[in-house]
């Protein structure tokens, strides 16, 4: 299944957010993208890793974006038993790198054209399985994928409204019979001290009887 967040959470060293220049060259900060999945964020011990602290996280829309562009693969190299897959870095157009997978390169590629490494669509981000993907917002897969989301969100937004709205009877349920039991409690109360009045009246009538009876032997 296609996972096409509304939001995506980028982290960073918070002290790198700012693009660096060095000899005319502009070096924008290396990025890890995720994003909120039941309620949690997606590779949270990841995420974690790369940011330094909470400063280190912005939150943007995940809409599409034109001006995304490849700038040079990255792995692909072999040391000793480790072979690590190559993935190609790309830049944000809003000021930060990150990378995609060999696979996913190819398949811009062969829809795509790219000039001077920009791509010339709009492009969104999405998860395949564990694997952030890049994908034109033309793209069918795409289209299909936002239209099951947001069909899924509307679900989760309905049944949402339905438990609020059941917590709110429930509460409305348990303040009336607080009422009630404060009633009854008070009615109770009454007459148990009607009771206590009555038995009192009743030991004093007994007394006097008893007086009176004593006089008259």
């Amino acid at each position: 299944m296609l996972d096409c967040p509304k939001e995506i959470l980028v982290g960073i060293d918070a002290s790198k957010w700012e693009p660096e220049t060095s000899n005319k060259k502009t070096y924008y900060p290396l990025a890890y993208v995720t994003y909120i999945k039941d309620g949690k964020v997606y590779k949270q011990k990841s995420f974690d890793g790369w940011r330094n602290t909470d400063a280190g996280t912005k939150t943007y829309p995940n809409t599409p974006q034109q001006g995304f562009k490849v700038l040079f693969n990255v792995g692909g190299c072999k040391s000793g038993w480790n072979v690590r897959q190559t993935y190609f870095r790309v830049r944000d157009p809003r000021g930060f790198e990150f990378e995609i997978s060999s696979s996913n390169f190819v398949n811009i590629l062969q829809k795509e054209t790219i000039v001077e490494g920009v791509l010339s669509g709009k492009y969104a981000y999405v998860w395949q399985g564990q694997d952030l993907n890049l994908i034109e917002d033309s793209d069918p897969v795409y289209i299909e994928g936002v239209k099951n989301n947001t069909a899924l969100n509307d679900e989760n937004e309905k049944v949402t409204r339905i438990i609020l709205l059941l917590v709110k009877v429930i509460d409305f349920v348990i303040m009336k019979m607080d009422i009630i039991l404060d009633v009854c409690l008070g009615k109770l109360i009454e007459v148990q001290k009607v009771k206590i009045k009555m038995e009192r009246n009743f030991q004093r009538q007994n007394m006097y009887l008893k007086s009176n009876l004593c006089i008259l032997l």
